[in-house]
């Protein structure tokens, strides 16, 4: 009997490789024929130079916490694999725990995993860099504490932008009324420049704990920091920032020489005129955001966010020139079905039918 066995690798339409860049596999299965079992020890490997690519597969445990030191581009399968049609074929996730970028890493991207953790510490993710894009991952952590924790602190304070798109995001403290803040995004320092576009964000703690899906400390008058085609469930803290075509379906906007333009909420928090939609419930904007999966954010028929964010394009995550992608499906070819008859022989060969789809 023959067994089946193959590997598909497809060149990444991402990251900061060279024209040299290689191509490296990690499955934590130890059974498997893979160049690494663990992320942390594909990253440190002397072999591995800067400018590669790691492809992750889908896993049934963690693969834990890790730091970048050296730019490279880490893909996962996406997430919420089961919720959405043609995802991925197998539907295991990759998950990880803690991810920090330090100096040196500057041009990395992390897109297609699954962070989650359970009482964590301050962050899941941590920018200490520059030009760092976090793209299609589902964050999701919950905590008790009187600690303040965040899905995504950045902390940086170049000149090249630090890029937050197309991200699930959901930071939640359930320490009661005296817990402390829980961020989706939150960035300190000055000077800072920082792209958030596309991504979902909801901060959900009890009690009277501050839920802030957006917190921008700086308050430097050279900061470049754009804020469009987000939805927000939690407070927006801004500051020398440019908000257009987000929808806040609930949550306080405060702030210092902000500009806001076609954004949607559901009271009066952004100001009326220059393209505002104020008191829109969003019940009447989303097939079913309740849902809490992504594809619950698609817009209705006739919703009040189709065509009326800034240049005719749809508010909310799927609207602009990078939509947010169901499943956190990264911007490379999968096969979403494989069919196989399992056994053959020299006389009979296996057959084997794949389907796959391009993905932007």
């Amino acid at each position: 009997m023959n067994k089946l066995i193959f590997t598909l690798i497809i060149l990444p339409t991402i990251g900061c490789g060279g024209v040299h860049a290689t191509i490296w596999r990690v499955n934590g299965n130890p059974n498997i024929d893979a160049d690494f079992h663990g992320i942390q020890t594909a990253i440190n490997d002397p072999y591995v130079f800067p400018g590669d690519t790691i492809y992750v597969e889908g896993y049934a445990n963690s693969y834990g916490d890790f730091t970048v030191l050296k730019p490279l581009v880490l893909i996962g399968p996406g997430y919420f694999l089961n919720d959405n049609d043609t995802t991925q074929a197998i539907k295991y996730e990759a998950i990880i725990g803690a991810v920090t970028f330090e100096i040196g890493s500057e041009g990395s991207v992390l897109a297609g995993f699954y962070l989650y953790a359970i009482e964590s510490g301050y962050k899941l993710i941590q920018i200490n860099t520059q030009g760092i894009t976090i793209s299609r991952n589902r964050i999701y952590t919950v905590f008790q504490s009187t600690t303040t924790k965040c899905g995504i602190l950045i902390t940086n304070y170049g000149s090249v932008e630090n890029v937050i798109a197309q991200n699930f995001i959901y930071t939640k403290n359930t320490g009661g009324s005296q817990s402390a803040p829980a961020y989706g995004i939150c960035c300190e320092g000055g000077n800072q420049n920082v792209v958030i576009k596309n991504n979902r964000i909801e901060v959900s703690p009890q009690g009277n704990g501050v839920k802030r899906a957006i917190g921008i400390a700086t308050e430097d008058p050279n900061a470049q920091i754009f804020i469009y085609n987000n939805v927000f469930e939690g407070d927006l803290s801004t500051h020398y920032s440019v908000l257009y075509n987000n929808i806040l379906i609930d949550g306080a906007v405060s702030g210092n020489n902000n500009t806001y333009e076609y954004n949607i909420c559901n009271g009066t928090q952004f100001p009326a005129g220059n393209g505002n939609q104020q008191n829109i419930n969003p019940v009447l904007v989303f097939v079913d955001y309740l849902s809490d999966i992504d594809n619950g954010y698609m817009l209705l028929p006739n919703s009040p966010a189709s065509g009326t964010g800034m240049n005719g394009v749809d508010c909310g995550i799927f609207g602009g020139n990078t939509p947010y992608a169901l499943s956190g499906i990264p911007a490379v070819p999968s096969i979403f079905e494989i069919n196989y008859t399992g056994v053959g022989s020299a006389s009979v060969p296996i057959q084997v039918n794949l389907k796959a789809k391009s993905n932007k």
